[in-house]
């Protein structure tokens, strides 16, 4: 009964920022909001306010949580504990910037971004796309030097385990044919899919030892699949019985992870023609709801956003 049935702007929530916003996230809790932005190369987080009926009233910059790179940023998540935000820029900088957030004593509040000394690494090409694993030990990189990364915090030996830097994880640089534009880590933490400039969706199987550390990754050349033009946004269910790949050429595409039987290990991707969906234009955004019967699907060049039903067709083997 709590169908979504129109969405719109909520008063007071629309600030203007020094940039264009190419990407944006929002905290766990839903108390507020990660926003940088490309021309002022600044990240900024936005307290989200509401009323005593719990509906959002305002949006606010937090005071002190104004942060200036050195590079367009183009990328960013936010760890699923809320400590850390990840940053990775463009121009000549081509960095993943690790920054704590910091919060109020009391209160508990966000209180300002702090970089990690030494937190920075930089790669040989623009971060477009950033995603934290669902347990944090380690994000998944694609840029525009046509790489493929897998990267993790590094600790301090101190007692209090403190982040001092980000690696590559040895085995985990893989090489493409396109630019990548969006990436999205299943829940199991066994799959990684990236979306490229030239409309490629690739799967990408991570490997573990017997204590569960990551040593390798390796593309699935059998689940490699052409959808159109550029690859710009990427969601998958949680379930994982299906992906939503936006597109360059205005199209929302629906495709389903066919597995082996007996393990279970997916081993292709099909499209689903009766199912793509056509919009107004560039797909920068696609979203699945928990419930995985919504998405929020947003386009560029009629700059709108809308709410689609979603219908999934029976499971085929």
């Amino acid at each position: 009964t709590n169908k979504i049935t129109k969405i719109k702007i909520i008063p007071n929530t629309r600030g203007e920022v020094g940039g264009a916003v190419l990407s944006a996230k929002i905290f766990p809790d839903g108390k507020a909001v990660l926003i940088p932005s490309d021309d002022d190369k600044t990240a900024r987080i936005a307290k989200v306010y509401r009323d005593k009926y719990g509906k959002i009233s305002k949006l606010e910059i937090i005071p002190n949580t104004i942060l200036k790179l050195d590079g367009p940023i183009f990328s960013c998540d936010i760890s699923p504990d809320q400590e850390f935000i990840v940053l990775g820029t463009g121009g000549q900088d081509q960095k993943v910037y690790l920054v704590r957030v910091l919060r109020d004593a009391r209160a508990k509040d966000i209180a300002g971004l702090s970089l990690v000394s030494g937190a920075s690494l930089f790669l040989s090409g623009e971060v477009y796309c950033l995603q934290f694993s669902p347990d944090q030990d380690f994000l998944a990189v694609g840029s525009s030097d046509l790489k493929i990364r897998l990267l993790e915090p590094v600790f301090s030996d101190s007692p209090t385990k403190e982040a001092v830097g980000l690696r590559i994880i040895p085995n985990t640089e893989i090489s493409v044919r396109d630019q990548i534009y969006a990436c999205k880590i299943t829940a199991d933490k066994n799959y990684i899919i990236f979306g490229g400039e030239e409309g490629t969706v690739y799967l990408v199987k991570i490997s573990y030892d017997s204590k569960k550390h990551i040593v390798g990754a390796a593309l699935l050349p059998t689940a490699e699949l052409h959808i159109g033009e550029g690859v710009d946004s990427l969601d998958i269910a949680s379930d994982q019985s299906f992906i939503l790949a936006g597109t360059s050429d205005w199209e929302v595409n629906f495709l389903k992870p066919v597995k082996e039987p007996q393990s279970g290990v997916i081993i292709r991707l099909v499209k689903d023609e009766k199912q793509t969906l056509r919009v107004g234009g560039r797909v920068n955004c696609c979203l699945i709801f928990p419930d995985q019967k919504t998405a929020l699907v947003g386009s560029g060049f009629d700059q709108s956003i809308r709410l689609v039903d979603i219908f999934s067709p029976s499971p085929k083997g």
